[in-house]
This record gives C-alpha cells, sequence and structure tokens, in this order.
C-alpha cells in the first residue's frame, strides 16, 4: 500500500509543481483583473470579444465581424480562436479575464509537454524538471504575453508536438494525439507559432529519417499535417480563401540580430530593452544602446542565462551522437533567425516557399533555438546529476541547487516584464443602443496602446481603419460624421423607406416599403460569402462600391442579409467527416483495449 501511495505521489508531483509555479508566476496579471493590456493587447482582445459576443449574445456561429475596419471576416481572419478548445475560458470569465487565465493554463501546458519529453529522451530525477523550466521561463514567452501576443500562448504546445511525433514510432496511435497538437495550434490562429512549429517538426522529421534509416519518419509526418488539415478544415479553408482574396505583401527584413547575441540570451535586462524600444517597426528603426532595432525587444529577447547555455553546451558535446537531429534541428533554426545576415541565407530561402513569403519577422525562429538550449540543459544536467550520484547521494543536492537557482534567475529576470502588463483600468465609451460605423481611426492611449479596437467594439461602434495584418480591400463605407453618411442600411435608387428590423454580426433582416426597383446597401465592405433571402429564395450579395447590396423590387417587403460563405460549408463538411472517423477510431482503440485486459 506504502508503495502505491508512492508512486501516485510521484506521478502527480510534476502537475502540482508546475501548476504552482504558473500561478505564482502569473500573479502580476492578477492583481486587477478587468485591467486593460498595453501594446497589442487591444486587437487581441478584440478578436476574441467579438466572437465571445457572437456566441453568447446573439448566439450564433461567429463568421463575421462588423466592428472592424468597416467590416471583416471574422472565422476566416488568421488571427481568429475561437474555435480552440481553451476558448471556453474566455466564454466563461469573458475576454479580459478569460485571457489572462489561459496565460497560466498555457504555462502548464508547455511544462508538462517538455516534462514528458525529457521523460522520452531518458532524462530522469531533477534534470527533468530543467527543459520544462528553461522553456516556458525564458524571456520568450514572458516578452510575448507583455506585448499582447496571444497567439504565442501555443509555443507551449511544441513540446507535445515533437512528444507525440517521437512516440508514433513506438505505437501508430500517437499519430492522432501529434494531429490533435497541430490542430490546436491552428484552431489558436497562431499563425507565426505555427509557421515555426511547422519548420522544426519538418527539418527534424528529415533528420530522423536519416538517422533511423526508416521512411516511417516521413510517413508519420505526412499523416500527421494530413489529419491536421483535414480536421481544420473548417477554419483553414475560409482563411486560405480569405488570404487568397487579399494577399499580404511585406518587406524582407533588412536587419540581422547577429549582434545582438550576448543580449538576446544573456542580458537581464530584457524588461529595459523592451520598454526602450517597443515602439521600433521597419519604417522607423530605434538606436538603443548603440544597437538598431527594426522592431520591439519581445521580437528579439530569449534570455536562458549562463548556467544552461553552459550545462546545454555540455549536453551537446556528450549526446551529439545520439541526438544529433535535435540539434541540427536548432541551428537551422538559430540560422534563420539570424534573418539577411549574409547575402545566402536561410531566411531567405525560407521566404520563397509559399504563405512563408507573407512572414516578416526572422528573430521569431530563436523560438527553435531555446527549445534545443532547454532540451540539451537538461542532458547535461542529467548527466553530471547520475555521475555525482554514483558519489554520494549527498551531492544530488547540486543538481536540485542548480534547478532552483535557474528557476529563480528566470524568474527575476522576467517577472518584471509580467507586472507591467495590465495597469491600464479598462476606458470607459458610452454603449450605444443601436450599432453605427462611428470611427474613422482613433487611439485613445497613445504611448501605451497601438489601437483602440476593444473600447469601440464595447460601445457598440465600428472603425474604419483600425489595426490589421492583412492588406483589406475596403468598399466605401462611411461612418456617422461623414458628409455622404445615409444609414448602415440605405436604397440607391428606389423612393420609399426601410428599417432594420433585426442587427447581429452574421444576419442582419432589413423591413422595405418601396415605390420601385433599386439597390438596397449596408454600410459594411463586401465579402464573397455574403447572401440574400428574400421571399423564401436565396440568392449571392453583389458589390456596390465595395458595400454589400442586393437589387429589390416593389414588392421585397423583408430582406435578410447573411454571412454563409461556401468555403465555410465545404470545410465544415470536411472537418465533420474527419472527425468521426477519428471518434470512430479512438473506440476502436477503447473497445480493442477493455477486450485485451
Amino acid at each position: 500500500m506504502k508503495k502505491y501511495i508512492v508512486n501516485i505521489i510521484n506521478k502527480i508531483a510534476p502537475f502540482v509543481i508546475f501548476l504552482l509555479i504558473s500561478i505564482v508566476y502569473a500573479t502580476p496579471l492578477f492583481k486587477n483583473i478587468n485591467n486593460w493590456g498595453q501594446m497589442d493587447w487591444d486587437q487581441f482582445t478584440f478578436w476574441n470579444a467579438v466572437p465571445y459576443e457572437s456566441i453568447m449574445k446573439y448566439h450564433q456561429f461567429p463568421l463575421w465581424n462588423p466592428y472592424g475596419n468597416g467590416g471583416n471576416v471574422l472565422l476566416a481572419h488568421p488571427h481568429s480562436s475561437f474555435l480552440c478548445p481553451l476558448y471556453i475560458f474566455v466564454l466563461i470569465f469573458g475576454p479580459l479575464a478569460g485571457l489572462k487565465i489561459q496565460i497560466i493554463v498555457y504555462l502548464l501546458i508547455g511544462f508538462l509537454g517538455m516534462y514528458l519529453l525529457a521523460k522520452i529522451l531518458k532524462l530522469n530525477g531533477i534534470s527533468s524538471y530543467l527543459p520544462p523550466i528553461v522553456f516556458m521561463l525564458s524571456s520568450l514567452y514572458a516578452l510575448h504575453v507583455a506585448e499582447g501576443h496571444t497567439e504565442w500562448f501555443t509555443m507551449a504546445v511544441i513540446p507535445w508536438l515533437f512528444y507525440f511525433y517521437i512516440k508514433s514510432f513506438e505505437q501508430k496511435k500517437f499519430i492522432l494525439l501529434a494531429v490533435v497538437s497541430l490542430s490546436l495550434m491552428i484552431f489558436s490562429g497562431s499563425v507565426n507559432v505555427l509557421s515555426i512549429a511547422a519548420v522544426l517538426i519538418g527539418v527534424f522529421c528529415v533528420f530522423m529519417a536519416l538517422q533511423l534509416k526508416r521512411a516511417e519518419a516521413l510517413k508519420n509526418l505526412i499523416f500527421i499535417f494530413a489529419g491536421a488539415i483535414l480536421l481544420c478544415s473548417v477554419k483553414l479553408l475560409p482563411m486560405f480563401e480569405f488570404i487568397r482574396m487579399n494577399p499580404r505583401y511585406v518587406e524582407p527584413s533588412k536587419i540581422s540580430n547577429i549582434t545582438m547575441l550576448k543580449e538576446i540570451f544573456l542580458s537581464r535586462a530584457q524588461n529595459e530593452y523592451y520598454q526602450n524600444t517597443k515602439w521600433a517597426s521597419p519604417d522607423k528603426p530605434i538606436v538603443y544602446k548603440a544597437k538598431k532595432f527594426e522592431y520591439g525587444w519581445h521580437e528579439y529577447g530569449a534570455y536562458v542565462g549562463i548556467l544552461p547555455l553552459i550545462l546545454a553546451i555540455a549536453g551537446l558535446f556528450l549526446y551529439f551522437r545520439k541526438y544529433w537531429p535535435l540539434v541540427l534541428t536548432g541551428i537551422i533554426s538559430f540560422l534563420i533567425s539570424l534573418g539577411t545576415f549574409h547575402r545566402f541565407n536561410l531566411w531567405d530561402v525560407l521566404n520563397k516557399l509559399p504563405f512563408y513569403s507573407s512572414l516578416r519577422v526572422p528573430s521569431r525562429y530563436i523560438l527553435g533555438m531555446i527549445f534545443v538550449i532547454a532540451v540539451f540543459a537538461g542532458l547535461g544536467l542529467s548527466y553530471f546529476e547520475k555521475k555525482l550520484v554514483l558519489k554520494a547521494k549527498i551531492f544530488k543536492l547540486i543538481p536540485f541547487l542548480a534547478v532552483i537557482f535557474i528557476s529563480l534567475d528566470l524568474f527575476l529576470v522576467n517577472f518584471t516584464l509580467l507586472d507591467h502588463v495590465f495597469t491600464q483600468k479598462m476606458i470607459s465609451i458610452p454603449r450605444f443602443a443601436e450599432f453605427r460605423q462611428r470611427y474613422r481611426t482613433v487611439n485613445l492611449l497613445p504611448g501605451k496602446s497601438r489601437s483602440s479596437m476593444f473600447p469601440v467594439f464595447l460601445s457598440n461602434s465600428g472603425i474604419i481603419d483600425s489595426y490589421e495584418v492583412i492588406a483589406l480591400k475596403k468598399g466605401d463605407v462611411k461612418i456617422v460624421e461623414d458628409q455622404g453618411y445615409k444609414a448602415e442600411a440605405y436604397l440607391a435608387g428606389p423612393k420609399g423607406q426601410i428599417s432594420i428590423n433585426m442587427f447581429s454580426p452574421n444576419r442582419i433582416i432589413v423591413d422595405c416599403n418601396i415605390d420601385n426597383g433599386g439597390l438596397l446597401i449596408l454600410n459594411q465592405n463586401y465579402f464573397s460569402g455574403w447572401r440574400i433571402r428574400k421571399q423564401k429564395n436565396v440568392y449571392d450579395a453583389i458589390s456596390y462600391g465595395g458595400l454589400i447590396a442586393t437589387p429589390v423590387e416593389k414588392h421585397d417587403k423583408r430582406i435578410e442579409f447573411f454571412y454563409a460563405p461556401r468555403s465555410f460549408s465545404i470545410g465544415l463538411f470536411i472537418s465533420a467527416i474527419t472527425l468521426t472517423i477519428t471518434l470512430a477510431y479512438v473506440l476502436r482503440l477503447l473497445i480493442r483495449g477493455k477486450n485485451e485486459y
């Protein structure tokens, strides 16, 4: 009985330890639970708040967003995350508190994933705790949280993807779990992290195939990517259609971060660099401490400290022959992160690939290097732990103290970053009873935030020119103060009266009483997928000056506009079929396991 209890304690101990670390580490975020975040927190909160209202207030599947940029896609937007299972925290606690809770949950997910990965790489004892500590408590996670990049939460899923991929060589059922991991990134709107993870696991797969001399390594990865694409078709097909119609053109990065490597990995002044470079941009680079910053420090900082680096170098030399695919994966990721430091560079090669041509920040690939450093720091410590225990058990305290020291060091450096995130009380704008496009552009917190999309949304208003990662094709949307503004729905041609009977994000009903034929126009951008229902018949909407419109006749008394792109219907069908087959497979495995037992 005693042995059974000890075994249970040993199994739950990592979970309890990592949960406590996550909660303590994130305590600054909860000093004022309803405070608004700085910098990019505005737009990412906005992208979470609109689907929250669509679901909770209007009971609609969030396909369209009337509040941003004169009307924009929602599900198809690359950063929409409401299909992620962890969005449940937003639905329960609201966007402000729900996103803060996600920060803790993803921390815990990252800790546990890296811990399990350490275990299958044969790390034992206290050493198995070091890779999770180095990976999740490095400056990477804290800096992107501070900036408001909620998409970077899913860097915590990368260890799970590697763990399940490696385990798939033992049992094919782990391919399914790897599919779930990759799908979590897709549904979370984590475009940048997903692109990095795809490169990491793809490069690792090629080297594993060479090391094992087994085509199985490539086949498993093909199944993982194919499964994720099929399962996520409900998100991917509308997103690809949107990007194809609105391609993103970016200027390639011109500044290499090769001169900043010491500051990136070893500078304890991460918060100082962040605060003094946060407004850097390709258009207006900032020079700070004699170094030129094309982007804010959140795109560079990855502090791990000197001791993990020393341990990682030791682990690399000790275990290179065994784990060289992982070493080369980290090196390639590091070379990509250096950007244009040489005429021939891997960043330019990557930029020539489909989709990757729209990415602009090479330094983000430092994520892969930190991932590998964390693993090999654990391997290095594990080697010394084994040697020390053979001499005397009391020496086991040295690895324990090393982990404590590294944890405290990372904690002290990055805790200050999180302490500056949610310091702003929510700005109060009167909420209007009826939706209108009321703002051309507005920033209520200049010097602290890049935009004010979330407060505008809370006022039940739309904004025409707001932050957007895609170069949108916009129609002639008017705001209430414009001379040419007529209404949110108006007639062009016929005489008569109309009124909006019901307004919601995805569905607008207009009552008409007109004398002759003409056009009925909505004051929102036209996108393929807007449809019209009148007299029980359904038609495609048309574009009129880039706005949503439909012909109307005298006998048309009620017209319903609704957004339902065919790409969503097709994607939903593919996802549903894939999910059904997946659940049937899981059920079969459970029944087989029960019978064997």
